[in-house]
Protein backbone atom coordinates (compact mmCIF):
# COMPACT_ATOMS: atom_id res chain seq x y z
CA UNK A 1 0.00 0.00 0.00
CA UNK A 2 2.85 2.40 0.79
CA UNK A 3 4.25 1.95 -2.71
CA UNK A 4 0.96 3.24 -4.16
CA UNK A 5 1.29 6.47 -2.18
CA UNK A 6 4.86 6.87 -3.35
CA UNK A 7 3.87 6.25 -6.98
CA UNK A 8 1.05 8.82 -6.79
CA UNK A 9 3.41 11.28 -5.09
CA UNK A 10 6.03 10.94 -7.81
CA UNK A 11 3.41 11.39 -10.52
CA UNK A 12 1.92 14.36 -8.66
CA UNK A 13 5.30 16.03 -8.31
CA UNK A 14 5.99 15.63 -12.02
CA UNK A 15 2.49 16.88 -12.89
CA UNK A 16 2.77 19.96 -10.68
CA UNK A 17 6.15 20.92 -12.12
CA UNK A 18 4.91 20.29 -15.66
CA UNK A 19 1.88 22.46 -15.02
CA UNK A 20 4.04 25.29 -13.78
CA UNK A 21 6.30 25.02 -16.85
CA UNK A 22 3.33 25.07 -19.25
CA UNK A 23 1.65 28.00 -17.48
CA UNK A 24 4.85 30.06 -17.46
CA UNK A 25 5.37 29.29 -21.14
CA UNK A 26 1.77 30.25 -22.01
CA UNK A 27 2.07 33.43 -19.94
CA UNK A 28 4.94 34.53 -22.19
CA UNK A 29 2.54 34.59 -25.14
CA UNK A 30 -0.50 36.01 -23.34
CA UNK A 31 0.94 38.64 -20.98
CA UNK A 32 -1.59 41.32 -21.85
CA UNK A 33 -4.66 39.07 -21.83
CA UNK A 34 -7.32 39.10 -19.14
CA UNK A 35 -8.30 35.54 -20.04
CA UNK A 36 -6.68 32.68 -18.02
CA UNK A 37 -5.10 30.86 -20.98
CA UNK A 38 -2.58 28.94 -18.84
CA UNK A 39 -5.26 27.09 -16.91
CA UNK A 40 -7.24 26.50 -20.09
CA UNK A 41 -4.24 24.94 -21.85
CA UNK A 42 -3.31 22.61 -18.98
CA UNK A 43 -6.91 21.51 -18.49
CA UNK A 44 -7.50 20.81 -22.19
CA UNK A 45 -4.13 19.10 -22.57
CA UNK A 46 -4.77 17.03 -19.44
CA UNK A 47 -8.20 15.99 -20.77
CA UNK A 48 -6.67 15.03 -24.10
CA UNK A 49 -4.07 12.89 -22.32
CA UNK A 50 -6.58 11.24 -19.98
CA UNK A 51 -8.87 10.40 -22.89
CA UNK A 52 -5.93 8.87 -24.72
CA UNK A 53 -4.82 6.86 -21.68
CA UNK A 54 -8.32 5.56 -21.00
CA UNK A 55 -8.60 4.56 -24.64
CA UNK A 56 -5.35 2.61 -24.36
CA UNK A 57 -6.57 0.99 -21.13
CA UNK A 58 -9.89 0.03 -22.73
CA UNK A 59 -8.28 -1.74 -25.68
CA UNK A 60 -5.17 -3.28 -24.21
CA UNK A 61 -3.24 -4.12 -21.11
CA UNK A 62 -0.30 -1.89 -22.08
CA UNK A 63 -0.75 0.30 -19.03
CA UNK A 64 -0.51 -1.50 -15.70
CA UNK A 65 -2.19 -0.47 -12.46
CA UNK A 66 0.90 1.26 -11.04
CA UNK A 67 1.45 3.23 -14.23
CA UNK A 68 -2.22 4.24 -14.15
CA UNK A 69 -1.82 5.44 -10.59
CA UNK A 70 1.24 7.48 -11.50
CA UNK A 71 -0.12 8.94 -14.74
CA UNK A 72 -3.83 9.45 -14.06
CA UNK A 73 -4.13 9.96 -10.32
CA UNK A 74 -0.71 11.50 -9.72
CA UNK A 75 0.48 13.31 -12.84
CA UNK A 76 -2.85 14.38 -14.34
CA UNK A 77 -4.36 15.05 -10.91
CA UNK A 78 -1.65 17.61 -10.24
CA UNK A 79 -1.29 18.84 -13.83
CA UNK A 80 -4.93 19.83 -14.33
CA UNK A 81 -6.83 21.99 -11.94
CA UNK A 82 -10.44 22.66 -11.21
CA UNK A 83 -9.70 24.97 -8.28
CA UNK A 84 -7.75 27.43 -10.44
CA UNK A 85 -10.55 27.36 -12.99
CA UNK A 86 -13.06 28.21 -10.25
CA UNK A 87 -10.92 30.96 -8.76
CA UNK A 88 -10.09 32.58 -12.10
CA UNK A 89 -13.75 32.53 -13.18
CA UNK A 90 -14.75 34.06 -9.84
CA UNK A 91 -12.07 36.76 -10.23
CA UNK A 92 -13.37 37.60 -13.70
CA UNK A 93 -16.88 37.98 -12.28
CA UNK A 94 -15.62 40.12 -9.39
CA UNK A 95 -13.86 42.36 -11.89
CA UNK A 96 -17.08 42.59 -13.90
CA UNK A 97 -15.57 40.73 -16.87
CA UNK A 98 -18.77 38.76 -17.32
CA UNK A 99 -18.21 37.92 -20.96
CA UNK A 100 -14.76 36.46 -20.25
CA UNK A 101 -16.15 34.53 -17.27
CA UNK A 102 -18.85 32.98 -19.42
CA UNK A 103 -16.41 32.18 -22.22
CA UNK A 104 -14.05 30.60 -19.67
CA UNK A 105 -16.83 28.38 -18.31
CA UNK A 106 -18.01 27.30 -21.75
CA UNK A 107 -14.57 26.72 -23.25
CA UNK A 108 -13.20 24.89 -20.18
CA UNK A 109 -16.18 22.55 -19.79
CA UNK A 110 -17.06 21.88 -23.41
CA UNK A 111 -13.44 21.99 -24.56
CA UNK A 112 -12.41 19.51 -21.86
CA UNK A 113 -15.09 17.03 -22.89
CA UNK A 114 -14.08 17.37 -26.54
CA UNK A 115 -10.41 16.90 -25.60
CA UNK A 116 -11.18 13.68 -23.71
CA UNK A 117 -13.15 12.40 -26.71
CA UNK A 118 -10.32 13.30 -29.13
CA UNK A 119 -7.70 11.60 -26.94
CA UNK A 120 -9.85 8.48 -26.71
CA UNK A 121 -10.51 8.49 -30.47
CA UNK A 122 -6.79 8.86 -31.24
CA UNK A 123 -5.96 5.88 -29.03
CA UNK A 124 -8.56 3.80 -30.88
CA UNK A 125 -7.09 4.80 -34.28
CA UNK A 126 -3.60 3.87 -33.11
CA UNK A 127 -4.89 0.52 -31.92
CA UNK A 128 -6.33 -0.21 -35.37
CA UNK A 129 -2.92 0.49 -36.94
CA UNK A 130 -1.12 -1.90 -34.59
Amino acid sequence: MLIQYIIVGIGGSLGAVSRFIVEVWIAEFTRTSVFPFGTLVVNLLGCLIIGFLFGIIAISQLIGSRTRLMMITGFLGAFTTFSSFGYETFALIQNQKYFFALVNILVQVIGSLIAVWIGYAVSKMIAKWS
